[in-house]
């Protein structure tokens, strides 16, 4: 019905549930269906109630319930047995609504809008009063309702509900309003996530790295989140701000700002504040200690020093196979740019110096002045290392007789060059039996068919590759990380999901 609704005004469906708010659906955004199948049932949470007109009378009534509900568990039989509920049957005497012929509508639709509550145990419709919404589509292309009225005056008593809470609902005694509600709401979720173990985050350091700044990582997000409230001087952290302008500054999506949002609170960096329509946060102490460390962090010399290796290999490694970056064009991109701190130029310099002395690069000078510099041999094995987010101090260091030297120049000690090699684990056999399987399943893999042709072309260039009499391993690599990538925005089956995981394996 919604589906048909909204194709006869021009709008898809699909489009419109995937920029809506994650809490005003119950049970959507559904991780695991991006298209709802057509007998998906869609209902709104209160929040998603408050957004529509004309429905005050409708959330009066259910903030009313939710308050006498809190007033009944209070005071509910220390030695019973029973769990504490309310029935439809005694529901206006409690509440003490005045009788009005539209109440019984009212008090079923707060029933309705309970049952998906945190504090709500169990709910029971005793008899179905509830005819299933039925429409039907009329020749000028009108949707028309057709479900059977149900005359709640003519009925009374015929139809009931039921509703069971548990000690979750005391959070809601002395409950004002609907703002109220959903502030407490918010509250009692919260404290419910941080009895799970957030996920641990990585350390400081680990953060200065192009593979989390460019395309940021959620950790990186949460880091400049932190960092831009941090901005907000000494009232960081007794004033919420809307993180809308963050989401603005940064491009994010409302489903990407909503999942920095939540990593940062699960980090205890950040508190989230939900308002019906939209959320404000502010800094916690934590959150003011890691923004101490991550600026101590990006001052030290070595953390820029090691970013800034690191992202020149990578930046020539983007151009593969020619591996040659340009210098001028780098020192004008944002990749000097570190979490709001540009790096000068000497200092890119120097990296390229010292990728020149450790044998990893080829510089290319003219009239004194360093022109580009070109990848070569190890060069291009510690590339596809700095990929899979190995800096090039650790590529180093891994290396048998190698002396990585100091950081700004000095005596470096240098050793047979032919050692260096990064063991992938995977053989050219293994390597073109897995290009094989993705041939298989190509036309299955749910993508485009622009990016099914490039997936297509990279399995075969991997199978030929694979099997000539010198495969080449950086060529390979290279291959096998743009499958995995084109594998992973279609993985929706448990065939591409399958070819996934052994890509990952694998590169």
């Amino acid at each position: 019905m919604i589906d048909l609704s909204l194709d006869r005004q021009g709008i898809d469906a699909v489009e419109v549930l995937a920029q809506l708010p994650p809490h005003l659906l119950v049970g959507w955004p559904d991780s695991r269906h991006h298209v709802p199948s057509p007998n998906t049932l869609l209902e709104l949470t209160i929040a998603g109630v408050a957004h529509c007109a004309e429905t005050a009378a409708v959330i009066d009534t259910f903030v009313t319930l939710v308050q006498t509900l809190a007033r009944i568990e209070e005071h509910w039989p220390a030695r019973s047995e029973q769990p504490v509920r309310l029935h439809s049957e005694n529901a206006q005497a409690e509440t003490g609504l005045p009788s009005r012929p539209e109440l019984k509508e009212l008090l079923r639709l707060g029933f309705i809008l309970s049952r998906e509550e945190p504090w709500c145990v169990y709910s029971n419709s005793l008899t179905n009063p509830f005819p299933l919404r039925t429409f039907a589509i009329t020749e000028d292309g009108r949707s028309e309702d057709v479900t059977p009225t149900v005359h709640w005056e003519n009925n009374v008593g015929l139809f009931g509900w039921e509703l069971g809470v548990d000690r979750r609902i005391r959070a809601y005694r002395g409950l004002e309003d609907i703002g109220d509600y959903w502030s407490r709401r918010c509250r009692q979720l919260a404290a419910a996530e941080r009895l799970v173990p957030a996920p641990a985050a990585p350390p400081v350091r680990d953060l200065f790295t192009p593979w989390h700044l460019d395309q940021p990582s959620l950790a990186a997000y949460a880091a400049l989140l932190v960092l831009w409230l941090s901005e907000k001087g000494d009232e960081a952290t007794l004033r919420y701000e809307n993180p809308e302008q963050f989401a603005q500054e940064q491009q994010l999506t409302d489903a990407r700002l909503q999942a920095v949002l939540a990593y940062a609170q699960q980090q205890g960096t950040i508190e989230v504040l939900q308002a019906l329509r939209h959320s404000t946060v502010r800094l916690t102490i934590t959150g003011m200690a890691t923004v101490e460390q991550f600026l101590r962090a990006r001052r030290t010399r070595r953390v820029r020093f090691d970013y800034l290796t690191s992202a020149l290999v990578k930046a020539a490694m983007d151009t593969y196979p020619q591996c040659r970056l340009v210098m001028e064009e780098f020192l004008a991109s944002d990749a000097l740019c570190l979490y709001g701190d540009r790096l000068t130029r000497e200092e890119a310099l120097q990296a390229a110096e010292y990728l020149g002395e450790k044998g990893l690069a080829v510089l290319d000078r003219r009239d004194g002045r360093l022109q580009a510099l070109r990848l070569e041999g190890a060069g291009i094995e510690c590339g596809l290392a700095v990929e899979d987010d190995v800096s090039v101090r650790e590529f180093m260091e891994n290396q048998p007789n190698i002396s990585i030297g100091s950081v700004y120049g000095g005596t470096n000690t240098f050793g047979n060059q032919n050692t260096l090699n990064v063991n992938h684990g995977a053989s050219p056999a293994e390597l073109a039996d897995f290009a094989q399987r993705v041939l298989d399943a190509a036309h299955t893999v749910d993508l485009s068919e622009e990016q099914r042709s490039r997936l297509i072309d990279d399995a075969e260039q991997l199978a030929n590759e694979s099997a000539s009499s010198a495969p080449t391993p950086g060529r390979m690599h290279q291959l096998g990380i743009r499958i995995r990538d084109a594998l992973a925005q279609g993985a929706t089956d448990a065939i591409t999901q399958g070819l996934l995981d052994a890509a990952r394996h694998l590169f």
